[in-house]
């Protein structure tokens, strides 16, 4: 649902700026974003912020547009505290995390947190990314065996959160983390 709201938001501008105005020429526009998002980040909701998961048990999340074509642009997601942290961007394998197509390593530090409240986001850029068909899915883990390293996410369970098991099962999360994919379509 909260996509969907992502994808009408952001085609607003679209809408707004084809109408133009009586005297002026209509302006081609070039292009427009969409945020993909499942989390209830919002005014007045309960924040929680769960420890990040060692790489046996990654901690997945579906994207799906539902556009015939696509492009991921960006990754952002909202620190609750500092530590290492690996974003894997995967191709959908029939409606099971794929291919790997990208991986961001990262150390965030300190200066990188921010509140439950003060809407302060990391980006990571995904520049070179091929147009996607279907689904993709954002995988992330602490590669550090003593990680403390936290991201915020609402008590929600969006049904799109998957832990991956020991046997290699996927099974689904009752939170979701605060964890974004602008898109362009």
């Amino acid at each position: 649902m909260r996509a969907a709201v992502g994808a009408l938001v952001a085609l607003a501008p679209l809408v707004l700026s084809s109408m133009g105005c009586g005297h002026a020429p209509l302006q081609p526009v070039s292009s427009t974003e969409i945020e993909l998002a499942h989390d209830e980040a919002r005014a007045g909701v309960r924040l929680d912020k769960p420890l990040v998961p060692p790489r046996a048990f990654e901690e997945l999340v579906r994207f799906d547009p539902k556009l015939p074509s696509w492009t991921p642009l960006r990754l952002r997601l909202r620190l609750a505290q500092p530590g290492a942290i690996v974003l894997t961007v995967y191709r959908d394998a029939g409606g099971r995390p794929g291919q790997p197509v990208r991986a961001i390593d990262r150390r965030y530090g300190a200066e990188l947190v921010g509140g439950a409240t003060d809407g302060r986001w990391l980006v990571e850029r995904l520049d070179g990314m091929a147009a996607e068909r279907g689904p993709i899915w954002v995988g992330l883990y602490s590669p550090e065996k003593d990680g403390d390293v936290r991201l915020w996410a609402t008590p929600n369970g969006s049904g799109e959160v998957f832990q991956r098991e020991a046997d290699g099962a996927l099974s689904p999360v009752p939170r979701t983390p605060i964890l974004r994919v602008d898109v362009a379509p």
